[in-house]
């Protein structure tokens, strides 16, 4: 099984997100785009064999192979947080947490670009995603007065038949997302993302090639990337899901934990989760 991530961060000045495009005003190259007829949309800085770094709306964002090991994929991780600091003006720094201030009228008043370049760092949603315990998809938010913005670290998991993702992201709300949510070192700004993007059952089905489809677990923030240890964890927990979904053992535990979990990851309710976490046998 191969776990992968196309995590979310930031580039911060005096304590306030500058986006990718707003850094291009400081001579941050652009080398391409993913989208020819929207350049805006993900433009591309780096790309290599193993690494890319796009712009995705007020973030920059990785895209790296999957990885058969935790080591591998915090390899990666640590490449591409060295190369985007290398490409970054030296008073800028990388933030990898799960909320940060965005202020649209600073960033309009200090560059020469217009907010209609901008709009992809005030809107929220405008790629689908979807949550195991709502009928359809999340609706696209505009976000120009919201003062946050949020960095996921979501996982890519394959190979899933597409039959497993249900049962499988409420496994994972039951450990992986609980694991994620009470190891990050920024509890305040989980709490934050909480609004928008870390509730729990967030979702994307995946197509990784032709043969190959998966599931991409939206509900954990960046931080988890910034510990080995959880990395570790992580790529413990997931096989275990998988067995217990493929097992069946996975119904009963659902009707026991599940709205425990989804209450404890949507409270910020740590002796909860704790409490979901033994009965799910991983603590």
């Amino acid at each position: 099984m191969l776990v992968g991530t196309d995590p979310e961060l930031f580039a911060v000045r005096d304590g306030l997100i500058i986006p990718p495009i707003c850094v291009e005003e400081e001579n941050l190259k652009r080398i391409g785009t993913l989208v020819s007829e929207d350049p805006d949309y993900h433009p591309v800085y780096y790309r290599d064999d193993a690494i890319q770094i796009i712009g995705d709306g007020a973030a920059f964002e990785f895209n790296v192979p999957p990885a058969d090991t935790p080591e591998e994929l915090n390899s990666y991780w640590l490449q591409a947080k060295s190369i985007l600091e290398e490409l970054l003006p030296n008073d800028m720094h990388i933030v990898a947490k799960a909320a940060q201030k965005f202020d649209l009228n600073y960033l309009l008043e200090t560059y020469d670009i217009t907010e209609k370049r901008l709009s992809y760092s005030c809107r929220f949603g405008c790629d689908r995603q979807f949550n195991v315990y709502h009928l359809g998809s999340t609706p696209e938010v505009n976000a120009k007065d919201i003062l946050w913005r949020y960095a996921g670290g979501h996982i890519h998991i394959s190979p899933i038949d597409s039959e497993m993702i249900r049962p499988i992201i409420f496994g994972l709300d039951q450990t992986v997302g609980l694991v994620c949510l009470f190891n990050s070192p920024y509890p305040e700004a989980e709490i934050v993302r909480q609004e928008f993007y870390g509730v729990p059952g967030n979702y994307r089905p995946q197509q990784y090639t032709k043969e190959i489809s998966g599931v991409e677990y939206r509900t954990p923030s960046v931080a988890w990337l910034e510990s080995i240890d959880v990395t570790k964890r992580i790529f413990e927990l997931i096989p275990y899901v998988v067995d217990l979904v493929e097992t069946e053992k996975m119904v009963d535990l659902f009707t026991e934990y599940n709205e425990m979990a989804k209450t404890a990851i949507l409270t910020y309710d740590k002796d909860l989760g704790e409490k979901v976490m033994k009965g799910m046998g991983i603590l």
